[in-house]
């Protein structure tokens, strides 16, 4: 019923096709084991239908983690963590080295500091895990809103 409601009004809906409304799109390699969980969390939210064999441009990100003590306890020790992922992202047409859209963003999440090692590692890499879904949900958002933008005028 809604959709009928909106059909003459030009109302569009920014994923409605079932490739999320996206070019094929290929993810560059992002270095390191955190920089391989980005990349298929990028992957997943771009090329639903598995990846490109004809990409029509590349996605390139630099993410740039770093981690800030959040709440300090009366011992001067630090009780919660807050992680800020910033990143530049670029979107080049394949065969082009100028990219056509290039944005930073940021990211941030917390995590509490916990008694034990492992578990508190553990907590980081959640709180990192977290982060990078994301800020790849919104990447995935912003290339929406590109690619959704009315053409420019020659």
């Amino acid at each position: 019923m809604l959709a009928g409601l909106t059909g003459g009004c030009g109302f569009q809906p920014l994923y409605g096709g079932g490739d999320g409304g996206l070019p094929p799109i290929a993810v560059d390699r992002i270095p390191d084991r955190d920089g391989q969980v980005l990349r298929s969390l990028l992957e997943e939210r771009l090329t639903p239908r598995g990846l490109p064999a004809a990409p029509a441009y590349t996605l390139t990100v630099e993410p740039r983690v770093r981690q800030t003590d959040l709440t300090v306890r009366q011992d001067a020790t630090t009780a919660r963590f807050n992680l800020q992922v910033n990143a530049w992202v670029s979107l080049t047409p394949t065969g082009e080295t100028r990219p056509v859209w290039r944005e930073s963003l940021r990211v941030n999440t917390s995590y509490s500091d916990l008694a034990d090692a492992f578990a508190n590692r553990a907590s980081e890499q959640a709180a990192l895990e977290r982060a990078y879904r994301q800020l790849a949900e919104t990447i995935r958002l912003r290339l929406g809103l590109y690619f959704a933008r009315p053409a420019e005028p020659s």
